[in-house]
């Protein structure tokens, strides 16, 4: 089911509330790629990120199957009396091999353990779903007291992103910069098609480390760069190029091994939901501080890095309205109130989840190495709504380069020992929307801890946007947000009782070398929120997309370059009240959505400024339908119009605009109804002629680019040595800024 209810959504948001500002970043009318003033500010496209990119809503039902756990032959006991794990793993597996569906779990008590694996229940296969009756009405209890690296439920089908399944790399040739770019070069693409998921990934080298001033900290690595995990959704085999589904959200390059490889999602359409879910306390009463992860016996070794819940390797999966509780341990031990061993739930390499309605508080243990988190985030492109932590170590923890394009929204952390924090190892490009500080802030710096020489946590982000951030109570401090990024981070409005901000100073000095994060982030609206034009960046970026993705353009028509349906690697600049749309690279286009009345030919003009290197395509799919070369005006802002006529036919449909030179400015799109037919066209008087069953062609360039269609309008050839039967033809020619065509005769 499509998701287009998000404008009722957005309209009872901004019920009661005054609309007194825009951020200049995000003004009314922004489109993808718009960047403000000399430093080009500019905020991604963070509406890709949740279950099926937030265009599918959740589905209810993900196979036929359905089993209750607790009847025959599973027989769980709802009790809480004795041991049910056996009853849900069967019945997991029984689902599995009737190709999918739902296990339920009813109302009650269900008591699991490990019983000497990794986890207490598994699930290892696609479109499974595991729902309770509710939270506080379906209780999961873990009662194994030894949970060390152990989780109560753990969603993975094997895999890793780290090497190319098929042992074939695809290289790079040519570099994705800073803007986001859907099209990637490669030497070849031999073995891709549509529709194959792929790594998009860069070493963290020598010299991207020295680009980002962690000489001290880091040291060279093949899989800790900028990694991106896409599907492929269009092929371009004349340019050896692929259109993916995402954009990119950082520059990869060449000079870093820029490469692309496959690797095939394990598990999709897996969801957990409507239930609570615990672990038993540990007994031990000694062995729980910062260190003591690390010796034998303690009560810090025996629980550390559990998790009640592990999604790895998954994509398009969920869960939903799950709770942790307390599993019946006393309400006031010596740690406070306990509902976890460790750590609530992780993401290991995974994309586009969507995490709804989920709390994970009151961990036992909080020591180092990784134990007392709330959420462990090492994924990308990931939602998070409505999650809440309390009393964690840290609510959230962000982790790796391949954790970007997660979203945040309307989410809480309380009273948590140390900041909601960007951990480790540089995960840019991630929004935190409507964030709620209760007791807590967010920290995303240079931390100067680490395991060992050479992997130290160091910059932890770049290109991250705060947005309109509720501060209810300060933790021990003056600010909410810690914002000290490479490059600029982004804090747009604050509110609350607690809405200060912390983004200096920029020169950090640490015992493994002095970090200068100049320039400052970017901060605007401190205190100032609660009258923010655009309460939710995602909800607005969201519905933007779904009316540029579902809305076609009718044509005849002028249309602005921004009206597009999709872009790549175009800035979008003021201009004249609007957009004018920028390619300073090859390998930019825009799409277009566009509703034809009638089949028939259409002028196109292109309203084009600058000091072109290239040609201008505009492509149909795999067809190229024309080529223009742009008219050099000699600056980007004397504008001249460049036209191709071109055979459409009736109904919706896409044309790309398609740059593969750079150098230009690109204002509008005019498209003018011509006729119906081609029948009209006016005989060819001596500039091109037969001879001999073939064209000749006087008065052109030798290499002049031309089409032959039949009168009514098929493609016959573009090829001068195809030998044309006796008939009626029309010839198009594309001169430097127009097509001619001609009525030719073969007798």
């Amino acid at each position: 089911m499509k998701r287009w209810l998000l404008c009722g959504l957005l309209i009872s948001c901004t019920v009661g509330v005054k609309a007194d500002w825009y951020s200049n970043l995000y003004p009314a009318n922004w489109v993808p790629g718009y960047t403000y003033g000399t430093e080009q500010h500019f905020l991604h496209d963070f509406s890709y990120a949740g279950y099926r990119m937030g265009i599918d809503a959740i589905p209810q039902s993900v196979g036929e199957a359905y089993i209750d756990v607790t009847e025959a032959p599973y027989n769980a006991d709802k009790t809480g009396t004795n041991d049910a794990t056996a009853a849900i793993q069967n019945a997991i597996n029984a689902v599995s091999a009737l190709g999918g569906g739902t296990v339920y779990l009813p109302e009650g008590t269900f008591k699991v353990r490990t019983a000497g694996g990794s986890s207490a229940l598994k699930i290892s296969s696609s479109n499974i779903i595991l729902r309770g009756a509710g939270k506080g009405r379906t209780f999961i209890r873990c009662y194994e007291e030894n949970m060390r690296n152990k989780q109560i439920i753990l969603i993975d089908g094997g895999g890793s992103w780290d090497t190319p399944e098929d042992g074939k790399t695809y290289r790079f040739t040519s570099d994705i910069g800073d803007t986001p770019s859907k099209e990637i070069f490669l030497d070849d693409i031999t073995g891709l098609t549509l529709g194959t998921w792929v790594i998009i990934r860069s070493d963290r080298s020598s010299e991207w480390i020295a680009e980002h001033s962690m000489g001290g900290f880091w040291s060279p690595n093949t899989t800790m760069g900028v990694t991106f995990y896409r599907q492929i959704t269009g092929i371009n085999r004349e340019a050896k190029s692929i259109t993916i589904d995402i954009p990119t959200r950082y520059p990869v390059k060449m000079r870093d091994n820029a490469r692309v490889y496959k690797v095939t999602p394990k598990l999709s359409n897996v969801g957990l939901e409507n239930f609570s879910i615990g672990n038993k306390m540990n007994p031990v009463t000694f062995g729980w501080g910062e260190e003591d992860y690390n010796t034998s016996g303690n009560g810090g070794y025996q629980v550390h890095s559990a998790f009640l819940i592990k999604f790895s390797h998954a994509v398009n999966s969920w869960a939903r309205n799950i709770a942790s509780y307390h599993a019946d341990n006393p309400a006031n031990t010596s740690f406070g109130e306990i509902h976890m061993s460790s750590n609530g739930m992780d993401l290991n390499q995974c994309r586009s989840l969507t995490i709804e309605n989920c709390d994970f508080s009151y961990p036992q243990y909080e020591g180092g190495g990784g134990n007392g988190y709330g959420l462990n985030l090492c994924s990308e492109d990931c939602l998070f709504k409505n999650y809440s932590s309390t009393s964690s170590r840290h609510a959230f923890a962000f982790k790796y380069a391949y954790s970007n394009g997660n979203v945040f929204v309307n989410c809480t952390a309380t009273n948590a020992k140390y900041a909601s924090d960007f951990h480790m190892y540089f995960s840019m490009s991630n929004l935190i929307d409507n964030y709620n500080l209760d007791g807590d802030f967010i920290e995303s710096s240079v931390r100067p801890y680490g395991a060992n020489a050479g992997n130290y946590h160091g910059i932890t982000s770049s290109q991250t946007v705060f947005w309109n951030s509720n501060g209810l109570k300060y933790k021990g401090n003056n600010y909410i947000i810690d914002s000290r990024q490479h490059g600029y981070g982004y804090i747009i409005g604050t509110r609350g009782a607690a809405s200060g901000v912390k983004t200096t100073p920029t020169y950090i000095s640490t015992k493994y070398g002095n970090v200068e994060t100049a320039p400052e982030d970017y901060k605007e609206g401190i205190g100032q929120g609660a009258s923010l034009a655009t309460p939710s960046l995602y909800d607005s970026q969201l519905w933007k997309r779904q009316e540029r993705e579902s809305t076609a353009l009718d044509i005849p028509a002028t249309i602005e370059a921004e009206k597009f349906k999709s872009v790549s690697n175009l800035r979008a600049e003021a201009y004249n009240g609007g957009f004018t749309l920028t390619s300073r690279t090859n390998g930019a286009w825009a799409e277009y959505y566009l509703n034809a009345p009638q089949a028939g030919k259409y002028r196109i003009t292109l309203r084009m400024a600058g000091l072109p290197t290239g040609a201008v395509e505009i492509r149909q799919g795999a067809s190229v339908l024309s080529i223009l070369i742009p008219q050099n005006t000699d600056n980007y802002t004397t504008y001249a119009d460049n036209s191709a006529e071109l055979d459409l036919p009736e109904g919706l449909q896409t044309l790309r605009v398609n740059f593969t030179g750079s150098q230009l400015n690109f204002d509008q799109l005019i498209i003018e109804f011509l006729g119906t037919g081609i029948k009209s066209v006016a005989e060819a008087r001596g500039q091109v002629y037969v001879q001999n069953f073939h064209l000749y062609f006087d008065g052109y360039p030798d290499n002049v680019n031309f089409t032959v269609y039949s009168v009514s309008g098929q493609k016959i050839t573009s090829d001068r040595a195809f030998a044309l039967h006796p008939g009626v033809y029309i010839v198009r020619v594309q001169t430097l800024h127009r097509t001619d065509s001609h009525k030719v005769i073969v007798n």
